[in-house]
């Protein structure tokens, strides 16, 4: 019987910690409202949402001090590089400016990077990132719908139906 509350017990803590990482919807207000903010280019100019709506679009939320984001910005890479002609990919850095420069000599991205720095977590929060954990995507449609979202790390699978449907 032991053996049988302890399963129990740790199914429902894994039940909780999802909960607590899952991703909620977008509500529609701050999809609109996502569209009309910008965040920095590397430059320290603005760099405006409002041109990528009318192709799909992923957006990743990042950080050069998150392993996760670090390791899955390759893949990304990728899939921006097979779809580039139908989709847009940007990367929103969660980091300050010097850092995700300093990162970029280092691993040359050939996809849009934005810096919001910690005004990102409070965007990717409106967007149904509860949690406010990293990495977060989320993909949108054409008409700037939100299609998919992960909080996690992206896989393979993850940017194969999203890519397919968009």
């Amino acid at each position: 019987m032991g053996w049988l509350t302890a399963v129990g017990a740790g199914a429902v803590g894994v039940a909780l910690g999802w909960k607590r990482f899952a991703p909620e919807s977008a509500l529609p207000l701050a999809q609109m409202d996502f569209w009309g903010s910008s965040v920095l280019k590397l430059n320290g100019e603005d760099l405006p949402m409002s041109p990528y709506l009318g192709r799909p679009l992923l957006v990743n939320f990042w950080a050069t001090w998150c392993p996760p984001c670090v390791e899955e910005l390759p893949l990304i890479e990728r899939y921006f590089q097979q779809h580039r002609a139908t989709a847009a990919v940007l990367a929103i850095a969660v980091d300050n400016m010097p850092a995700v420069q300093q990162f970029l000599q280092r691993v040359p991205l050939s996809f849009d990077v934005g810096i919001a720095g910690m005004q990102g977590v409070a965007l990717s929060k409106s967007l149904g990132n509860a949690g406010g954990g990293l990495p977060f995507s989320l993909m949108f449609n054409r008409k700037g719908l939100v299609t998919h979202q992960k909080v996690g790390k992206l896989e393979t699978q993850d940017l194969d139906e999203w890519f397919k449907v968009s």
